[in-house]
């Protein structure tokens, strides 16, 4: 787990970025596809006390590259769109922004296993695919301890192995060390994503750029000269 990340990162992803040539560049921005989950079942009231997952919303929001592809979703039982799934601009930024402070804890239950296969349903062939989950990563889909722990099996071998074999990076952060942790770096590593633990807004910018770094330099790059 990382706390806090070098404050010349994204200085230094620009930088990268403008030695990529422009059609390239074009590209890279074009093809990344970015998608928000947020936890919003009860029990993020004790594994997110600080309500982190408000400003956190706003600070990815202001951080996203202008032509990215991007979406946000709320998760519980179910899932439903926060911030409509479209390129980021001026506008979507503002729709964003305005959705963070609408996020509550008021869901039954966590599924999700089930989140992360319905946000990816439409999934094109062409896009860079990341998946940026704020959730305490408890499965709780019922009041039986067995199906709990049979969902999460099968989000950690069977929806993992899915996103593997799509190519799609899951980004797992928790809001406090209340969080299954276990899980949320399992998925993480499993999909070649990152992980860490967020206990307070201050450590969220560089944890944001790091993701956003990994989704925009992940994808292969053309070799300057050829075809």
């Amino acid at each position: 787990i990382y706390r806090s990340l070098p404050v010349w990162l994204l200085g230094a992803t620009l930088l990268w970025l403008a030695t990529v040539p422009s059609q390239a560049r074009i590209e890279l921005i074009s093809n990344t596809d970015i998608r928000v989950l947020i936890d919003v079942s009860g029990s993020m009231k004790q594994t997110d006390p600080n309500s982190l997952r408000v400003p956190a919303l706003k600070i990815l929001t202001g951080l996203m590259p202008a032509g990215v592809k991007a979406g946000v979703w709320q998760f519980a039982e179910d899932i439903q769109p926060l911030v409509a799934h479209g390129r980021v601009d001026k506008d979507w930024i503002r729709r964003a922004t305005q959705a963070a402070n609408s996020i509550r804890s008021e869901g039954r239950y966590t599924d999700i296993g089930a989140a992360l296969q319905a946000v990816v349903v439409d999934l094109p062939t062409t896009s860079n695919v990341h998946v940026i989950l704020l959730t305490d990563g408890m499965v709780d889909i019922s009041k039986d301890a067995v199906a709990n722990l049979r969902a999460r099996n099968q989000l950690l071998q069977q929806i993992t192995a899915e996103y593997v074999q799509a190519g799609i990076q899951v980004h797992a952060i928790g809001l406090s060390q209340q969080a299954d942790l276990d899980t949320l770096d399992t998925l993480a590593r499993l999909t070649d994503g990152l992980y860490t633990v967020a206990e307070n807004a201050g450590v969220l910018p560089g944890i944001f750029l790091t993701a956003l770094d990994s989704s925009i330099t992940s994808q292969q790059l053309p070799v300057q000269g050829q075809e």
